[in-house]
């Protein structure tokens, strides 16, 4: 039982360094998440962390969400009350079905599920935002960081959806306490530069995007949040051309690209469509 559990532990491990706050390349975890989340299926195929982190790695990495889908199906029967399986769930229904009312659901059941973690909770807010409702988002992150006022996340959520209501000057200002309480990590300094730019303080969006592209010369760095940062800016050339190495190192974050700002303009360039169809996400161009 441990042996298989801590396979499907160790799958999932490894696809977390390459999702969202990366620190390595998907090209060097995710084939071995995939041969960890396999063996854990031969030891048990009704093991449902291990059809989790299968998924995963179709849904991060793979870009094969017919496969993800069917592994997440698997994961949620074999685990009805697995929280962790509704928690990514929910990312599916989110950036590749757009389906709000079932990426909304499977977060309420992972509330229900484990609410003491407040993961899913903070996590209700992003939905909300992505999908449009920035006043119940808003409202939520506000109660959660009259709860909790030195979490990072509930900053920047906090952040993103501000900007999406035009309130640039609060975004930064949330934006910019989230890089204090969680350090510069790239995610931050890509959300930062990108909003730095919005709210028209080019020469602060500058620093953060020079911070970026330091790192990234250094060692591994998220392409996709250097294209967040210069969209932000304005500069979407480089924004795309960042886009494009992106793909080609198979960036797990162009999974998101969908939902960056609309005031970065991103979606509206006719370039957008051609980075959607790359990445198996061309059902999504008629929403745009």
């Amino acid at each position: 039982v441990y042996k298989r559990q801590a396979r499907a532990g160790l799958a999932e491990a490894l696809t977390l360094q390459s999702i969202g706050f990366q620190v390595r390349p998907g090209r060097e975890t995710m084939p071995q998440a995939l041969e960890q989340a396999e063996v854990a299926l031969q030891l048990d195929p009704a093991l449902p962390e291990a059809h989790l982190a299968r998924a995963l790695v179709a849904m991060y990495y793979e870009w094969d969400y017919h496969a993800a889908k069917a592994a997440f199906d698997r994961a949620e029967g074999f685990g009805p009350n697995v929280a962790r399986v509704y928690w990514w769930h929910e990312f599916y229904f989110t950036y590749v079905e757009h389906d709000f009312d079932a990426a909304l659901a499977a977060n309420m059941r992972a509330q229900e599920l484990s609410p003491l973690d407040p993961g899913p909770r903070s996590r209700e807010g992003t939905v909300r935002y992505l999908f449009g409702d920035l006043d119940g988002a808003e409202r939520l992150f506000r109660a959660l960081l009259a709860e909790a006022p030195g979490v990072s996340l509930l900053h920047s959520g906090l952040a993103d959806t501000l900007v999406r209501q035009g309130l640039t000057d609060e975004a930064v200002a949330s934006m910019e306490r989230a890089v204090e309480l969680g350090g510069p990590t790239v995610a931050w300094l890509g959300m930062l530069g990108g909003f730095y730019g919005l709210h028209g303080s080019t020469e602060e969006g500058r620093h953060a995007l020079q911070q970026l592209e330091t790192r990234s010369s250094e060692g591994y760095v998220s392409n996709f949040w250097i294209a967040v940062a210069h969209a932000g800016l304005g500069d979407l050339d480089a924004a795309f051309s960042s886009l494009e190495d992106a793909r080609l190192d198979r960036d797990s974050n162009l999974l998101y690209a969908f939902f960056t700002p609309r005031a970065m303009g991103l979606q509206d360039d006719p370039r957008f469509p051609g980075v959607l169809r790359s990445i198996g996400l061309a059902h999504l161009i008629p929403l745009l």
